[in-house]
């Protein structure tokens, strides 16, 4: 890693979710459709606590949260809320309720590590989750969502980097709604398993550290159906109409910048991050990079930065240049070499805009810096 990256990752907490660690070598690639997550039948929501009030977390400073994210897993290789190698698109997430429902959300958990030996895992962002809603008491909810999920290996600076994803659920309300979990009688199956939680829950676009009690013996209610991703829905197309953008996302937020190369390249390098975005439909997707703060707000536009308005509000400067890439519906990703209109960008901070081309596509910005090796 980069200096930057290093430092950015230190000042997270590394931490093991709950056995998930243990799981990363129990799924092999597969190029189907596949579940992730237990099975929902039989296996009732027996218990009627909710986030603020479950007495096997242990609050260390009061009050308790107002809401809370769960994921599970079975260490054993029964079940888990782990994506298997490859890239997804989760389309269908369910949960099985029980006696009190609230709003909540599917979360995406994203956790990395190095594979070269430095062990555990760092927790957690989440790139994406699906919309707000309401199930259904004592039910199994199926809900159709379209939650780009990954567990992949990138080689950063020469050192193989993994991003694993997880499926789980956020319960935004703690005291109106009941956990989603069942408790096996002994032996029975899911006596094995546990569930993690991060309190209070993480939301699409956070960083956040793991607030670290495992709740053992027990199984988590929830599981999705996920298809290869740029299969399309039944492995079609993509579909009609101008695709919307999503879970714009970097590998990493620092990273040098090509020497020579295009903008956009397939395969992984030293030098760059990996882009990755969803896309509601296939379609194409240009790409700018704006130097924030570089510009000068005149007459309601950025413009670049003269003596004459450098007492003005500084803006982001739009740069000359641009690359598309065509997407597939789903879940896509490029190495951004960190080059435009084949010069390599100077040290500084950037935001990388994508927009999907079509009239009344929206735009996606995430932001990065250029360093020096």
């Amino acid at each position: 890693m980069d200096r930057y990256s290093k430092r950015h990752a230190g000042r997270q907490l590394a931490v093991t979710l709950g056995g998930c660690a243990a799981a990363l070598a129990l799924w092999a690639p597969a190029s189907h459709a596949v579940t992730i997550g237990p099975p929902l039948d039989n296996l009732p929501a027996n218990v009627g606590a909710g986030c603020d009030d479950l007495g096997i977390i242990l609050w260390v400073i009061p009050p308790p949260p107002p809401s809370c994210t769960l994921l599970g897993n079975d260490p054993t290789g029964a079940w888990t809320s782990q994506v298997p190698r490859g890239e997804w698109v989760i389309r269908t997430a369910r949960v099985r309720t029980g006696p009190r429902v609230g709003p909540m959300v599917f979360t995406v958990i994203r956790s990395t590590r190095s594979q070269a030996g430095a062990g555990g895992l760092i927790c957690c962002r989440t790139p994406v989750e699906s919309q707000v809603f309401t199930p259904a008491p004592n039910s199994v909810n199926a809900i159709p969502v379209n939650l780009p999920v990954e567990n992949t290996v990138d080689v950063i600076d020469g050192e193989p980097i993994e991003t694993v994803d997880y499926l789980g659920v956020s319960l935004l309300t703690a005291s109106n709604t009941s956990v989603p979990m069942h408790v096996p009688a002994s032996g029975g199956f899911g006596s094995s398993s546990l569930t993690s939680y991060i309190a209070p829950a993480i939301r699409a676009g956070q960083e956040r550290l793991s607030d670290g009690t495992v709740m053992f013996n027990n199984v988590l209610l929830v599981n999705g159906e996920a298809d290869p991703a740029g299969g399309g829905v039944n492995g079609g197309g993509g579909a009609a109409g101008t695709p919307a953008l999503s879970a714009l996302d970097l590998t990493r937020a620092a990273f040098l910048a090509a020497g020579r190369g295009p903008s956009a390249r397939a395969a992984a390098a030293k030098v760059g991050t990996r882009v990755s975005y969803a896309l509601s439909a296939a379609g194409a997707v240009a790409f700018t990079v704006e130097r924030r703060g570089a510009g000068r707000k005149v007459r309601g536009k950025c413009r670049a930065r003269t003596r004459a308005n450098g007492g003005r509000k500084r803006c982001d400067l739009r740069l000359k240049g641009s690359f598309k890439q065509q997407g597939v519906q789903g879940a896509n990703s490029f190495l951004f070499t960190g080059r435009l209109k084949s010069r390599k960008l100077r040290p500084g901070r950037y935001n990388l805009v994508a927009k999907p081309l079509g009239t009344g596509a929206k735009a996606a910005r995430v932001r990065f810096k250029i360093v020096i090796r």
